[in-house]
Formats: C-alpha cells, structure tokens, sequence
C-alpha cells in the first residue's frame, strides 16, 4: 500500500489488520517504509505495577562517577 493511501485510510487500514490478523506493508515510491502489523501479544492497558526498583535505589542522590556536562 502507498504511503499516500495509508495516510487517507489510516484508520480503516489499522480496523482492518486488527480483525484480519493480517500485516501490510507502506511503500513509498515502490520502496518499503513500515510494516503494520497486529500486536501479537496484548499490551496492558495500564503500566500500574509494572516498574520495580530496589528498595535501597536512590533515585535522586549523587553518582558516585564524575561526568562531564559540556558537549
């Protein structure tokens, strides 16, 4: 599909890989650019509980390594 027909059924195009199961491939000019495909595995609707630390991470404190700030 070209890019220029993705961009105008966008919406119709990602409604139609998610009830066919079935990926297609953006071109523009004959050239792959994207694939869009269907997510294969569900994605959480919230990421509530999915980031750990250790107890003992000190988020905000000092390296203890020096760094260089200037490019």
């Amino acid at each position: 599909m070209t890019a220029t027909d993705f961009k105008e059924h966008c919406l119709a195009v990602l409604d139609r890989v998610a009830k066919t199961g079935q990926g297609v491939i953006v071109t523009r000019r004959g050239v792959p650019l994207a694939r869009i495909e269907p997510v294969s595995t569900p994605i959480p609707r919230s990421l509530l509980g999915t980031v750990h630390y250790a107890e003992q991470a000190d988020l905000v404190g000092p390296l203890d390594e020096p760094w260089n700030a200037d490019p």
